[in-house]
């Protein structure tokens, strides 16, 4: 439903989002954006990740901000194309087919409508900007590990990545995330014949009931996610003689966040040498996390531009999720992600009202030029 009686920002989202863009499948979206920076009159790049790269001059007594959004979206790659439409309570929909992909195609158009406003506008007092487009959000964050972080001078910035919850919330906190990998190795059988086996499903049992999952405390929470043992429909004459379990630690304390995956390890390497198991552990560090100060003057500027479009009071939330920001925050660059007010973020529901999307793309311009 793109006319022109929909604003820039509207028509863009609803044009982009009608691009394939399936984590690990960016290309085309990634090249869509990059004619159109190029057109604006940028000179974008794309890098060895495939994240799209643009700096725009400005004020250079002005602060050089970084403005970043995902490409990517959970949509399946192999099905039907997203068809976006505007029902008559002023949401934008799919047509029930797929998601929508607000996440984060909402503020992909902010964007680059916003940039496309400050050149047509010949606006020059507004801050530097790096703007970085990134890829593999959704799986793995490549896009974002991969940056070559001593090529960007920004120290702080904005995204618009927190779904699912009032437009103008604002994300100060998120957790520091370890992720577990291991494999319990000990010896398959057949049913008939146990003594020949080294049966790792007690070595499972016994450790998931001496380890503490869910909420450890008021800053950690601990789950197992992945249990794999033996072939759905496969024989059941089988002893098991191989487990993969996956999981995942999450603290607001990096010190606990530390203890709690060790403590997790420590009773499945137990339980393993009691039964001659052999275990293979890995543990990788997903993201690390962050807190920032409410006090901060770049949060109360911020605060400051949110009022002057009408929100007044965002909530300052403490997330237990993780983000690009959690990234961005690793290399020393203070990123506010903003809720762009989008519901049902990977659903067939998921959907955004138009007054929302228009906020947004003002909210953009508002934040890069004051």
């Amino acid at each position: 439903m793109v006319n022109k009686k929909n604003s820039d920002v509207v028509n863009t989202f609803l044009k982009i989002v009608q691009i394939d863009s399936p984590t690990f499948h960016e290309e085309e979206m990634a090249k869509n954006v990059f004619n159109r920076l190029t057109a604006i009159g940028l000179k974008p790049r794309i890098d060895k990740e495939g994240n799209v790269l643009a700096f725009l001059k400005g004020d250079s007594n002005k602060e050089t901000y970084l403005i970043n959004a995902h490409l990517d979206t959970v949509q399946d790659p192999d099905g039907p194309v997203i068809k976006p439409s505007i029902n008559k309570q002023d949401w934008i929909v799919s047509d029930g087919k797929t998601i929508l992909g607000a996440d984060n195609k909402t503020a992909v158009a902010a964007i680059l409508e916003t940039i496309n406003r400050l050149v047509r506008e010949k606006n020059a007092n507004h801050h530097p900007l790096e703007i970085v487009f990134t890829v593999s959000e959704e799986s793995g964050n490549h896009g974002a590990h991969g940056l070559n972080y001593k090529q960007l001078k920004s120290k702080r910035g904005f995204c618009f990545d927190a779904g699912g919850r009032k437009f103008g919330d604002m994300i100060i906190a998120s957790p520091f995330y370890n992720r577990f990998d291991i494999a319990l190795e000990g010896k398959s059988a057949h049913a008939s014949r146990p003594d020949l086996a080294i049966n790792v499903l007690p070595v499972f049992s016994k450790t998931f009931l001496n380890i503490k999952l869910g909420r450890i405390s008021k800053n950690t929470t601990a789950n197992i996610g992945i249990v794999s043992v033996g072939k759905v429909g496969g024989p059941v004459n089988t002893i098991p003689g191989e487990i993969i379990v996956g999981g995942e630690v999450r603290s607001m304390d990096e010190k606990e966040l530390e203890t709690v995956t060790l403590k997790i390890k420590k009773e499945f390497e137990k339980e393993s040498k009691k039964s001659k198991v052999k275990m293979k552990y890995l543990k990788t560090r997903e993201n690390n996390g962050f807190k920032f100060d409410i006090k901060d003057q770049f949060i109360t500027n911020t605060l400051k531009q949110l009022g002057n479009l009408g929100i007044k009071e965002p909530e300052l939330i403490k997330s237990w999720g993780c983000y690009e920001a959690n990234i961005f925050a690793a290399h020393g660059i203070m990123m506010l992600n903003i809720a762009d007010g989008s519901l049902d973020n990977h659903a067939k529901t998921e959907r955004i009202k138009v007054t929302d999307l228009e906020k947004l793309g003002n909210l953009v311009y508002e934040l890069v030029t004051n």
